[in-house]
């Protein structure tokens, strides 16, 4: 997630249902996995679940009777993660294409509040496991009134090249909606 958690999406069918989310927060360990919401659907091969562009993760995957004939629709869930019940900052505007290593701005009324820049590389996910999807922090270089100054990774063996999801996040870890931005050599 843009705020720094790991979320692992239940969906195997058991005696309680579908399954819960589960959350786990590194900056926090000692709290564990905690568990949310239950998904209102199964989710078994196939599975998949990425993060959308606002914060929120999409999921999916063949149900349990997928090979009915005719074939049952694959249903989808979106989980929205504790941040969509808080005021988010906002990105105003930001640079679309920024060569590695260079700075480049972030216009926010909020940017005296922002802690961090997140670079989230859009995923790949098939059978349960997403294969590209990284976040990346970038070094907020000034912050003043409503501009934020903000260096890029250095080079493609941090982040690969092409887009990626930029998000502002707050002090209190609420991150804005994103805007695509293309890193390139």
């Amino acid at each position: 997630l843009p705020d720094g958690r790991v979320l692992i999406a239940g969906g195997m069918p058991g005696a309680s249902g579908p399954g819960p989310v589960e959350i786990f927060d590194p900056m926090r360990p000692d709290d564990g996995w905690i568990v949310g919401a239950v998904m209102p659907h199964y989710r078994l091969y196939h599975s998949s679940a990425i993060l959308l562009p606002d914060g929120s993760v999409l999921m999916g995957g063949d149900p349990p009777d997928v090979r009915t004939d005719p074939p049952t629709i694959t249903p989808h869930d979106r989980y929205y993660p504790s941040y969509f019940e808080q005021p988010r900052p906002a990105i105003t505007t930001a640079d679309a294409s920024v060569a590695f290593g260079a700075q480049f701005s972030i216009q926010t009324a909020n940017a005296a509040a922002i802690a961090e820049v997140a670079l989230l590389h859009p995923g790949a996910t098939t059978h349960g496991f997403n294969m590209a999807q990284r976040l990346v922090y970038c070094a907020i270089v000034s912050q003043s009134g409503d501009s934020l100054q903000v260096q890029a990774p250095p080079d493609g063996t941090v982040t690969p090249p092409g887009y990626h999801l930029l998000f502002i996040v707050d002090r209190n870890r609420i991150p804005s909606v994103s805007r695509w931005l293309r890193l390139h050599g």
